[in-house]
């Protein structure tokens, strides 16, 4: 075997080679529990989310039926500022800031279509 032929089985990548994770069944296992479980933390996260929005239409028909603006910046920072001293890790303050600007921003997306730009005829 030469030199070369050596250093090939060497690589992780390579599938000859005894260290390749991707040979080892207890690997295949470990990952796919990992991947199951983020599976299901995605479709608990996906019903938060949705129910968080439901809950900013039912405040925004409130805002609406008392006359208030649909946005309030206020409210907004006071959120953002509890989350980021809420926040254990291992997310970044700055990851937070960003992920929950999103959800606030669709949030408020769905509440001016669902209440402040339909027709009153209900």
């Amino acid at each position: 075997m030469s030199k070369s032929d050596s250093n090939r089985n060497d690589k992780p990548d390579n599938p000859n080679n005894p260290n390749n994770p991707d040979e080892l069944p207890e690997f295949e296992e470990l990952r796919q529990k990992f991947r199951d479980r983020i599976d299901e933390l995605d479709e608990r996260i996906l019903a938060a989310l949705n129910e968080r929005a439901q809950c900013a239409i039912d405040v925004g028909i409130v805002k609406k039926k008392h006359g208030q603006r649909l946005f309030d910046p206020k409210r907004e920072e006071r959120v953002l500022r509890r989350l980021v001293e809420i926040n254990g890790g291992p997310l970044a303050n700055e990851a937070v800031l960003r992920l929950f600007e999103r959800i606030i921003d669709e949030s408020r997306r769905v509440e001016r279509t669902e209440v402040y730009d339909k027709n009153d005829l209900k």
